[in-house]
């Protein structure tokens, strides 16, 4: 199905305001002003905290290399029909998520707000995500980093830095004791802890023993995380209020900045002792890995990698779709955008591996040995590694402002599908001079 094969919409669609084309001129409100912010929001959308966190930490895994095996067999066969699927129903009838379903079938109706409760609900614990992160940035900005000591007030003594932890402690061992009847009760702590993890659960989420069950009492509300939350709708609500003429403006930095920290990042990385061999490590997995990719869970976990980070069957695509010209060849774009997120994601892979490379050296581990169990292990894995760098208050901010920008364009994109959702369904109340504004400030 090619939008571009004829010059006005079928039938049953050639109602829908002149294609989304609200105001006059082919430029009017809701409408891209030019390609160029139609593909940096899809850009913006398919590139998140999934392509640069999870994805190398999904790749070590489940087989190194040999993970991307299954992963681009998922991505020809499911993500891009899938992402070029979603973005031409919405470029094809000129409506958001709910209305365009409405349109094709109005049974159908449940499907698109099905999708927007999800995306409700992604929002959510995305500003929960970008709150956190603004935490971590605020004391990145402090010296020395502290989350890389364990002379806090929120340090427990079990706490242990690295530079501790590497070091000749045989000394202790070398004792004789001067009585055969000699009978120790010193007893040596179970498990050290990590001053990375007791940053963030002692002073980010401020943490009790009994908090630590995931279904465990809720705790108190955090003044600091409330402000850094409040900070995040407040930016989000600025960033889509004015619809898409005002959003297309905004990717042009917002997705382009974080991709250009993530090369500087690269750069760096590159240029650390160690950092080779990890991405050899990365690049080259050893022969007993290569039998993950026969493993159901394997191919389970590249379907969900490939789901997750195309951002399927939530409806946002839809709606960024609905913003084209109804001849634009969205195949083209899809087909791009899908390359450019699967290239990105692998360039991420290079950039984290090579500071892990250099980690390992650092801390004289091999890296296997640094992936351990945790909620949040790739962060605080990353951190760890980006702030064992000479220099590494500015490399600790570049990185969480990597992370900050392409999270918050996923937060912008869904905010304004939700919107847009309102009002296709309620055009003639909330297409009116201002009442946008008001509803994305009631939502937000």
């Amino acid at each position: 199905m090619d939008p571009g094969s004829s010059d006005t919409p079928p039938n049953g669609v050639e109602n829908t305001e002149a294609h989304r084309g609200r105001a006059s001129g082919k430029n009017g409100e809701g409408k891209w002003a030019g390609k160029a912010e139609f593909r940096l929001a899809l850009a913006g959308m398919s590139m998140g905290l999934v392509t640069v966190c999870h994805f190398p930490y999904i790749c070590f895994l489940d087989g190194g290399g040999a993970f991307l095996i299954p992963y681009l067999i998922f991505l020809c066969f499911c993500g891009i029909p899938m992402f070029f699927l979603e973005t031409v129903i919405g470029q094809y009838t000129g409506e958001g998520a709910v209305a365009a379903w409405r349109k094709i079938c109005p049974m159908f109706q449940g499907i698109g707000i099905a999708v927007q409760i999800m995306v409700l609900y992604q929002n959510l614990l995305t500003s929960v995500f970008l709150a956190w992160g603004l935490f971590y940035l605020f004391n990145a900005f402090k010296h020395p980093l502290p989350w890389v000591s364990c002379d806090n007030a929120w340090n427990t003594d079990n706490c242990r830095n690295h530079s501790i932890l590497n070091g000749d402690w045989s000394f202790l061992y070398n004792v004789t004791p001067y009585y055969d009847d000699f009978e120790s009760n010193f007893t040596f702590p179970e498990r050290h802890s990590d001053p990375e993890n007791e940053f963030w659960n002692n002073r980010v989420l401020q943490r009790t023993d009994t908090d630590m069950g995931s279904f465990g009492p809720s705790g108190k509300l955090r003044g600091e995380l409330v402000a850094c939350l409040l900070l995040v709708w407040t930016a989000c609500y600025f960033c889509t209020w004015k619809g898409v003429r005002w959003l297309g403006k905004v990717v042009y930095f917002s997705v382009a900045f974080p991709l250009f920290l993530l090369l500087l990042l690269f750069f760096r990385g590159v240029s650390l002792p160690g950092a080779w061999e990890g991405i050899w490590y990365f690049i080259y997995p050893a022969m007993y890995q290569f039998e993950y990719i026969i493993r159901p869970s394997t191919w389970v976990q590249a379907l969900a990698l490939v789901c997750h980070t195309f951002t399927m069957s939530r409806g946002v695509l839809t709606t960024l779709g609905s913003y084209n010209d109804y001849k634009n060849n969205c195949y083209k774009d899809c087909l791009a955008l899908c390359i450019l997120s699967s290239v990105v994601s692998v360039f991420s892979c290079f950039v984290m591996f090579s500071f892990l490379g250099f980690y390992a050296v650092d801390t004289d581990k091999t890296i296997h040995h640094l992936f351990e169990y945790d909620e949040m292990m790739p962060f605080t894995l990353y951190l760890k590694a980006i702030s064992a760098v000479p220099g590494a208050q500015f490399w600790a901010v570049a990185f969480l402002l990597m992370l900050l920008f392409l999270v918050f364009n996923n937060l912008i994109m869904s905010m304004d599908s939700l919107v847009t959702a309102f009002v296709d369904m309620l055009p003639c109340k909330l297409k009116r001079m201002g009442r946008r504004e008001v509803l994305v400030l009631i939502m937000v």
